[in-house]
């Protein structure tokens, strides 16, 4: 379906694209059969390797989406990892560091209306469920540890079902209301799971990705639903 906007990702980098480790750390994990030593870059001391299938992830959402990225690290560190992955300047619009994000409670937040006050053609890549913002969009990828895996697949596959449906934030509040109900009718909390599950949770099959839209708690003491995924 033909979007009236582009929407824009912004991506993190540490262990949504990359992962970091020291020199002596990057090369015990190596022995130890942990990680293989592709795709792999020196940063000072540090050793910075690219999440398998980054490149391939790139390709295919700079056709469809406006890309930034948007990281906690220092400024130069941002810089070098941009320089990695587009060297020629030509995929992603900008970058954003620490210095752009908002501190709370001692935690790093990403405030998307840096970026646009129309947060809803925005959506926040993160491994950290804590960088989101109440009331913008985001989906929640696994942690890279530095291990091959499929989590930039499944990325692209959960985008793409978005895409397809046309308004990415209508679902994605839909699903994240469901993720963020305080319900304390335990008949009514499964009846909602069920119609959750029959409507949206074919966006989110055999991925390992959460759709996230923050919303401020209530003032109640029961427990948030959060669900995910079959695996």
């Amino acid at each position: 379906m033909k979007q009236s906007k582009r929407y824009t990702l912004v991506i993190d980098l540490d262990e949504t694209f990359i992962n970091s480790a020291t020199e002596s750390a990057h090369e015990e994990q190596i022995y130890n059969g942990i990680i293989n030593p592709d795709n792999a870059y020196l940063f000072g001391t540090y050793i910075i390797r690219l999440r398998n299938g980054v490149f391939e992830f790139i390709e295919k959402a700079k056709d469809k989406f406006n890309l930034i990225i948007f990281t906690a690290a220092k400024r130069s560190y941002a810089n070098f990892v941009y320089n990695i992955l587009d060297p020629n300047k030509k995929i992603f619009q900008k970058v954003y560091a620490r210095e752009n994000c908002t501190i709370t409670n001692g935690c790093f937040q990403k405030d998307m209306t840096l970026i646009d006050e129309d947060v809803t053609k925005i959506i926040l890549i993160d491994n950290n469920k804590d960088v989101f913002i109440s009331g913008q969009y985001g989906l929640h990828v696994r942690d890279f540890k530095g291990h091959d895996d499929n989590e930039m697949r499944n990325l692209w596959n959960c985008l793409e079902k978005l895409y397809t449906h046309g308004k990415m934030h209508t679902i994605i509040h839909k699903v994240s209301k469901t993720h963020n109900l305080h319900i304390k009718d335990k008949l009514y909390q499964e009846r909602t799971i069920d119609i959750f599950r029959k409507r949206y949770f074919s966006l989110l099959q055999s991925s390992t990705i959460d759709i996230i839209r923050k919303i401020p708690p209530f003032k109640s003491n029961t427990v948030p639903i959060e669900i995910k995924s079959d695996e």
